[in-house]
């Protein structure tokens, strides 16, 4: 099936912002610009990664493989640091690379003087008391 003429027109618009010709700054205005309707509006995923648009890119072009030609080419023959420290950005994300984000729960038991056992239930009474609810009820 071939892309319908609004997933070519969001493709044209792709091409454009590329290439610095075109004043659109967010996927809403690109597809409000090609006639999408209110609900694609908000899910712009939905069309940007549509089959229809990606092989839109592709007539025109611009396929993963050619960005991922350019990326490579920008980071091995690349003049400017932040570029190349871009360009191996995108390969790491392209890729997989990262490693994940390390998190830890910890579970703590403390014990607590009889004092600040009182001050406690003093503070969880008042505190049921301003919410309203039942002395058995947990905070």
């Amino acid at each position: 099936m071939s892309p319908t003429i609004r997933q070519t027109d969001v493709a044209e618009e792709i091409v454009k912002i590329a290439k610095n010709e075109s004043d659109l700054k967010t996927a809403k205005e690109v597809l409000v610009k090609c006639r999408y309707g209110k609900g694609l509006q908000k899910q712009p995923n939905r069309v940007f990664q549509s089959k229809g648009v990606k092989e839109a890119l592709a007539i025109k072009g611009f396929s993963e493989q050619d960005a991922d030609r350019t990326v490579g080419h920008i980071l091995l023959k690349g003049k400017r640091e932040e570029n190349k420290l871009k360009a191996a950005d995108i390969i790491y994300k392209r890729i997989g690379s990262y490693a994940p984000e390390k998190k830890q729960s910890l579970n703590l038991n403390i014990e607590l003087p009889a004092e600040a056992e009182d001050l406690i239930g003093e503070y969880e009474a008042k505190l049921r008391k301003r919410l309203k609810l039942p002395e058995n009820d947990a905070i």
